[in-house]
């Protein structure tokens, strides 16, 4: 671990992410119906162990920032530590039940925010972490490289593609482990 651990620290201290780890592997995950139809199809992208510590290392940090300073609302649930979803709902019914109480009319709308952040456009998003959550110099150098240049390759069964770049400025496929602090 000597050695990941020197690698770690290198990328910190430059801003750069290592390409070898901005690579996914692209498989087609047979949802049902016929095969012969793509649409019958979830792609799942794969991405290097290396990288999936990497990213926990960096989302420990930016997290522990974003936390020390406050920055996130104490609405928000599901990824935070002792804030689990369950939580959001129990909020909910107490103010449905408020509201009633003191003759309130109420209305809520509901989002399905599962895909969300498969639509984050990049510029957003570090813009975003720049002037609001306050990630300057090296660390926003740091995220910034490790959104850029990406690349993908697909396997279906025995055969490979080529290494294609991920040319969108959003997330889309990518799984990550940094997604829900941002």
């Amino acid at each position: 671990m000597p050695v990941l651990a020197q690698l770690f620290n290198r990328c910190v201290k430059s801003g750069i992410y290592p390409e070898c780890l901005k690579c996914a592997q692209v498989i087609p995950i047979h949802k049902g119906g016929q095969k012969n139809h793509c649409t019958n199809y979830r792609l799942i992208s794969l991405l290097s162990p290396f990288n999936k510590i990497f990213e926990k290392l960096i989302y420990t940090r930016l997290y522990s920032h974003v936390e020390q300073n406050k920055m996130l609302s104490d609405s928000q649930y599901g990824f935070r530590s002792g804030l689990p979803t369950a939580m959001a709902i129990y909020d909910i019914h107490e103010n449905l039940l408020k509201n009633r109480e003191e003759k309130y009319s109420t209305c809520a709308i509901f989002c399905d925010l599962s895909k969300a952040f498969d639509t984050i456009d990049h510029s957003i998003l570090l813009h975003k972490l720049e002037h609001f959550y306050r990630i300057r110099g090296i660390p926003l150098k740091l995220l910034t490289n490790y959104l850029q240049d990406r690349q993908q390759y697909s396997v279906v069964e025995a055969y490979k593609s080529e290494y294609k770049p991920r040319s969108a400025s959003r997330f889309n496929t990518w799984t990550s482990i940094i997604r829900p602090i941002y």
